[in-house]
């Protein structure tokens, strides 16, 4: 059998293949999806089928956690937990933008139910429409092959830059989301990252992919991804997790601690990912955090 990283990858492409196919023909709303702040599209179903399919064919003891349909038994003696989105970034997706990412994390199984961010073994985010591949594993780190470097696989490091001015940071500013549901309003979101963003960072970028933004910490072409929105759920960011800290970089909640056990699919988690300590220290500072 081929290691999990490698079964990660071939899932990648074969969903990617649905998706630039079938997936893109199929885009008419199904109804709200299990956190119930968003909605599941056609295509998001389908392509979380692809890869659950795929670990049923290649007989893979995981148990599969999805956003669209929360914990799939997948086998009756699981030794791993898959986290994944095979879209994030649907609403990109579905209008013609690019930045959209297959993330997905491989967990060491817990009976307990419970998927700790610093177990994260295998970790890969891929562009659906590039097909660029970020790719690692605990302790032994992450590679990269996308256009950029003509598909050439190369080992990623994150920026060493810690000037927030000449900083390129990621800011997820979609705030609007979870608004039905009363969570957190939009004005005390706009508060936590208001001295961030005008305190003369040169370049703010925001993708409409969690994954996809994360994605460029390890390789260094952002020096920092933030969301502190109240609103991102496991799938959104357990791969960047690990990559993120094996290419050299820093993953931590908004205050500096340690992101905490996951236990469910709908709990949404806040988090600051740096390429470096002094500048996500800077930027932890510069949070107003309620």
């Amino acid at each position: 059998m081929a290691d999990m990283l490698s079964h990660l990858e071939n899932m990648f492409g074969e969903v990617r293949n649905y998706m630039l196919t079938q997936g893109y023909k199929s885009l008419g709303i199904l109804g709200a999806n299990v956190k119930g702040s968003d909605v599941t599209a056609k295509f998001d179903l389908e392509s979380e089928n692809v890869a659950i399919n795929y670990c049923k064919k290649h007989g893979l003891p995981v148990q599969i956690w999805t956003e669209e349909q929360g914990i799939v038994d997948v086998s009756r003696d699981p030794k791993y937990i898959f986290i994944f989105d095979p879209c994030d970034g649907s609403t990109n997706f579905k209008n013609g933008i690019e930045g959209s990412a297959f993330s997905a994390a491989c967990v060491p199984f817990s009976k307990e139910g419970i998927a700790n961010p610093k177990d994260v073994v295998y970790a890969l985010i891929g562009s659906v429409v590039s097909g660029s591949v970020l790719k690692g594993s605990k302790g032994k780190g992450v590679t990269y092959k996308g256009p950029f470097n003509g598909f050439k696989k190369t080992v990623a490091h994150t920026s060493k830059n810690s000037n927030i001015q000449a900083a390129r940071i990621e800011i997820d500013l979609d705030f609007g989301l979870n608004e039905a549901a009363g969570v957190t309003t939009e004005k005390t979101k706009m508060k936590r990252i208001h001295r961030l963003i005008t305190t003369g960072i040169k370049n703010i970028r925001r993708n409409g992919s969690a994954a996809m933004g994360l994605s460029y910490v390890p390789t260094g072409a952002v020096n920092a991804y933030v969301d502190v929105r109240d609103l991102s759920t496991p799938e959104n960011w357990m791969a960047a997790y690990l990559l993120v800290r094996e290419a050299g970089g820093v993953f931590t909640d908004p205050f500096g601690n340690d992101i905490g056990e996951v236990d469910n699919m709908t709990k949404p988690y806040n988090y600051v990912a740096s390429g470096n300590k002094k500048i996500h220290r800077t930027i932890l500072e510069r949070l107003d955090m309620e």
